[in-house]
């Protein structure tokens, strides 16, 4: 469990990250890779939908994971030929509107009781800490594997432009597991040293794309 002192620092930059990094183009109707079929755009830097009852903290992770994976699929087929800022930045932009109303429906479950928080994705058993890590650690790798693939690919000439890009999808994705290490402190112990070991394969691209919120929630060495 991280230490107040540390999730006060955590928040503070995770408030910073969310209000920098929120998608400001509602705009972005469809992102096409090739032929690849053009996926909706999702409603980018609104609160989630209001439900009747209200999903708990695996629900909304698994949720994200589905709706994000057709959009990591697009990027997978950046090429050098195709990986230009036209192309790489709608589909980023997508990803970032779904995370943060996932960050809005995180933050709306404070206060709720564990029973809520935790429930499982299915079946009537709380979620336990290794399998809500899992369902993270998952969703990290999905992510932060593709930006990899992205950084691997796109010419000399626009990389800092899309670094700044993947930067800002990567503190969203900081916001997102912010949200949830402090919504869960006190309730399921261990969470963020659980995720870590999970995580390894993805923290040098974390490290490249140098964000703190990411780095300082996960304790990684510089």
């Amino acid at each position: 469990m991280l230490s107040f002192s540390a999730l006060s620092v955590v928040a503070t930059l995770a408030f910073s990250a969310f209000t920098s990094a929120m998608p400001l183009d509602p705009t972005s109707a469809v992102s096409t890779v090739g032929n690849l079929l053009p996926v909706p755009a999702l409603p980018v830097g609104v609160p989630a939908l209001k439900r009747d009852t209200p999903r708990s903290v695996a629900a909304i992770v698994a949720d994200v994971t589905v709706q994000v994976t057709p959009y990591v699929e697009q990027l997978k087929y950046i090429n050098k030929q195709n990986a230009t800022l036209e192309v790489i930045e709608p589909v980023v932009t997508n990803i970032k509107g779904v995370f943060a109303s996932a960050v809005v429906e995180v933050q709306g479950l404070m206060g709720l009781s564990a029973d809520v928080i935790l429930a499982p994705v299915t079946g009537t058993v709380a979620v336990t800490v290794a399998e809500l890590a899992q369902i993270i650690a998952g969703l990290l790798t999905l992510v932060f594997e593709v930006v990899g693939v992205v950084l691997g690919v796109v010419d000399s000439s626009i990389l800092s432009c899309v670094t700044y890009l993947l930067v800002s999808l990567a503190e969203l994705v900081g916001c997102l597991v912010c949200a949830i290490v402090m919504l869960v402190d006190g309730i399921l112990a261990n969470l963020v040293a659980t995720i870590v070991p999970l995580i390894g394969a993805i923290i040098p691209i974390i490290l490249q794309l140098n964000v703190l919120i990411v780095i300082k929630i996960f304790g990684i060495a510089l």
